[in-house]
């Protein structure tokens, strides 16, 4: 009972600061290095990763709110594979920055006002709740599945790319992934469906070991 109070407590406060975060992001009056005003926000995988959490986090504490109501839903797997794809994506761009963008454009404008939140805080603390928290088992097709807000959210790049031509390459390669031309932006593509792999693999690893201990423990 405990746990699970804890749970929707922690899913509303997270999406709560996604959406604060994203909201001083949207009502500012300037832009910034990988911070765009307005709907321009969203153009950003950092900032749609996020949302995706957000929204994953309400129904996970929705789901735990029926559960305490003793109502059982059918679409529990649903969110734990939901929680699990959006925590996926956020720890991507967590690695993104710290080890890409980071050293390219500097760790100060990548942890500076909404961006430490996007970046940085939002994508741990969502890690840590699915880690320990989540309780509904899942295969490795979710390892998978995990994958589709990525590879959409790349569909969508890559179209912006090939549509504005060179022309527009420096406006719409606003993460510099083809900067050394386009078959390096393919190498750097594949590896960014790897890492979001195995990020995946791991995070579930981690919380299969969470609920096997656990499991000992009550015997």
């Amino acid at each position: 009972m405990k746990r699970k109070i804890l749970r929707i407590l922690l899913d509303v406060g997270i999406a709560a600061a996604v959406l604060i975060s994203w909201g001083s992001m949207f009502f500012s009056l300037k832009n910034g290095i990988l911070f765009s005003r307005g709907i321009a926000s969203l153009k950003y995988y950092t900032v749609l990763s996020n949302l995706l959490l957000a929204a994953a986090a309400l129904v996970s504490a929705l789901m735990e709110l029926l559960s305490l109501r003793k109502e059982h839903s059918l679409f529990s797997r649903f969110s734990a594979g939901l929680s699990h794809a959006a925590v996926s994506s956020v720890l991507l761009t967590f690695l993104t920055v710290l080890v890409f963008l980071g050293p390219r454009l500097g760790y100060g404008a990548m942890y500076m006002g909404a961006n430490l939140w996007l970046h940085l805080i939002l994508p741990l603390a969502g890690m840590f709740v699915f880690v320990l928290l989540n309780r509904q088992a899942l295969g490795k097709r979710s390892d998978f599945t995990a994958l589709i807000p990525t590879g959409t959210y790349a569909y969508f790049y890559i179209f912006r790319l090939l549509l504005g031509g060179r022309d527009m390459l420096r406006y719409n390669d606003w993460y510099g992934f083809v900067t050394w031309g386009y078959p390096v932006g393919i190498v750097i593509l594949l590896l960014v469906f790897f890492i979001t792999f195995w990020i995946a693999r791991a995070v579930r690893a981690l919380n299969r070991g969470i609920q096997r201990r656990e499991s000992t423990w009550q015997e």
